[in-house]
């Protein structure tokens, strides 16, 4: 349901509901309509009441590259990377555990801020009994 006041829909929704566990599902945006839209159900029988909160969360994605790191010989004696590090500079030699490999991935990062509103889904099962 998504009506301005679903607490005075419940006796309506719990007739056109099958008779035995029918489900019922009700957007609420503020957490006062919530409140009384539970009372209501508890009042009519419904159990497994629960409620989410809903919130849009917007993720900017981005490709991220990192360095292969070498972390040394295996127990057999190759480098755990697979690479060979025979043939490095002079300045990577410094250096031997750099690899000049990298691996790319998605990374989703969410923004700081939350824009909008947030809302409230609230779940219950008509008894059984």
């Amino acid at each position: 349901m998504d009506i301005p006041s679903p607490w005075e829909a419940v006796s309506h929704a719990k007739l056109a509901l099958k008779h035995e566990g029918g489900r019922i599902c009700s957007f609420s945006p503020c957490i006062e309509q919530v409140q009384r839209t539970c009372l209501a159900l508890e009042e009519h029988g419904f159990t497994e009441i629960t409620t989410s909160e809903i919130l849009l969360r917007v993720y900017n994605v981005r490709t991220i590259s990192l360095q292969i790191p070498d972390l040394g010989k295996t127990a057999d004696g190759n480098s755990s990377t697979g690479v060979d590090g025979g043939n490095l500079s002079n300045e990577d030699a410094l250096c031997p555990n750099l690899q000049q490999e990298t691996i790319q991935f998605k990374s989703g990062v969410p923004l700081k801020e939350m824009v909008g509103h947030t809302g409230y889904l609230t779940f219950a099962t008509k008894n059984l009994f």
